[in-house]
């Protein structure tokens, strides 16, 4: 009587789930805003000065936790458990999230701060000043994230946050929706969601620093979802995403693999293209000029970011930066470099960009190898060939953030759920990228940028399979 009486319970709840959803979403959300008034992780912020700027930032971040809470209700609502679940899991984890509101990172001083404060005194026309990997459309989406009445470090980091989530989100709703992973258990999507957002790379590159490339990569992901289901305005999503994240450029070779799924046809590069030259008219206007067209290929051509923690085959010429040197490379006062033209003694920035400027070519090299050896191979599942293109494309590109890479560290937690042979690289990935977005507030880098560099190369030959790491379809080997 009793397990008849549950069952029709459970049956009304899954018809009226759209609901019952709502009214977790509230209960949730009243709770989270409650907690946060009275003692929670956003009572006590440094740089608000007054109640009202409290009220409105509280305001603000509650209208996106209950935003994020919709999106799910809409998405989810075939199955109550899976969607109460996943309600709870992004509550928890945005209040973790809302506890690095008021640290800055080494990461956060040296790549957002300046052009922050830059701007603060000369809006858009400092944007030509500032020389970094980040684009005109990244920088002029930093301009509107701080202008307003609360602390600007407050309104970015609550941006990246909310990318962060809804990226863990969008790759949780992608993996349930893989005809090769249905046959997989039906919790498996909640927990690699849960393993996502619990990542230390989350946690300092988007809470504490507000890198903005996460935006970037999040409209990719949300483009790839709407090219799914046949809806191709995902393209002009991705060309907003590629103009704050420039590297995604270099992942359209992923369109080979559902070009005929897509519908896709020569003439469908111009929405993606149109909508980024789009992106670049404010900062151009404001004093960058062509300039700011020119950078949507930022990432190809400007130097690394310092401490930027991200893998990328330049970082095996040391830098003219502390922070970038490894020990055993530590360049001191050399003879000349050159006796023709007599160079100076030291090793300096100038140098390092002629160096870069020639490692480029070879960089272009191994990415057309790479993706062509990848596309090659078509017995890898989707997801597996979607990492390896995607993470040959961000190693072999000079400047990036780990805002950026929050894409492979999502997809690897995903692979390391799915694709058991492939867990030994992926977490190997996780692990070394972690360690090195770890930069404490005093400036010191936890793993220096050539080693993250080195690791991750030898966990990229264990997914492609160039030597021993990866397992087999029945076990790891």
């Amino acid at each position: 009587m009793l397990k008849k009486y549950l069952g029709d319970a459970c049956g009304q709840m899954r018809s009226h789930s759209l609901l019952t959803g709502v009214i977790a979403a509230l209960l949730l959300t009243t709770f989270t805003l409650a907690w946060n008034l009275t003692g929670g992780p956003l009572y006590n912020l440094n740089d608000m000065h007054t109640w009202l700027n409290r009220m409105i930032f509280t305001g603000m971040a509650t209208f996106m936790h209950f935003s994020l809470l919709m999106f799910l209700v809409l998405d989810s609502h075939r199955d109550i458990g899976h969607l109460l679940v996943r309600e709870l899991l992004v509550t928890v984890s945005m209040l973790i999230l809302f506890l690095a509101m008021n640290q800055k990172t080494f990461a956060y001083n040296y790549q957002v701060q300046p052009i922050v404060r830059a701007m603060d005194t000369r809006a858009l026309s400092a944007i030509p000043d500032y020389k970094s990997g980040y684009s005109v459309p990244a920088l002029t989406l930093y301009y509107l994230l701080t202008r307003g009445p609360i602390y600007d470090m407050y309104l970015a980091k609550l941006f990246c946050i909310g990318c962060y989530e809804l990226l863990c989100i969008s790759a949780a709703h992608i993996a349930r929706e893989l005809p090769e992973l249905a046959n997989r258990s039906k919790w498996l999507p909640e927990c690699s969601m849960a393993l996502a957002l619990i990542l230390p790379q989350g946690f300092l590159s988007a809470a504490c620093a507000a890198q903005i490339e996460v935006a970037g990569v999040l409209l990719a992901v949300l483009a790839y979802i709407l090219l799914e289901r046949g809806n191709k305005i995902g393209l002009v999503l991705f060309g907003v995403g590629a103009s704050v994240c420039t590297v995604l450029w270099l992942v359209i070779p992923i369109t080979a693999l559902y070009y005929k799924k897509w519908n896709l046809r020569a003439v469908d590069i111009l929405p993606p293209l149109v909508a980024a030259i789009a992106c670049c008219i404010p900062g151009a206007i404001a004093g960058s000029g062509w300039k700011a067209f020119l950078s949507l290929f930022a990432c190809l051509n400007e130097l690394p970011i310092a401490g930027s923690g991200v893998p990328c085959l330049v970082s095996f010429f040391p830098r003219a930066v502390p922070e970038e040197i490894p020990e055993y490379a530590y360049l001191r006062a050399l003879p000349e470099l050159d006796l023709v033209t007599f160079a100076a003694e030291n090793y300096k920035a100038s140098h390092y960009a002629i160096l870069m400027h020639g490692m480029a070519f070879a960089c272009l090299a191994v990415y057309i190898g790479m993706t062509a050896y990848v596309l090659r191979e078509r017995k890898n599942e989707r997801i597996t060939t979607v990492l390896l293109l995607v993470l040959t494309a961000f190693i072999c590109v000079p400047c990036l953030t780990m805002g950026a890479w929050q894409l492979i560290t999502v997809l690897c937690v995903f692979v390391v759920v799915y694709v058991p042979e492939l867990r030994i690289p992926c977490a190997v990935i996780l692990f070394i990228t972690a360690g090195g977005c770890a930069y404490p507030v005093t400036g010191e880098v936890m793993i220096k940028p050539v080693y993250i560099s080195l690791v991750s190369l030898v966990a990229l030959g264990m997914l492609l399979g160039f030597w021993p790491g990866k397992g087999k379809k029945n076990g790891i080997q």
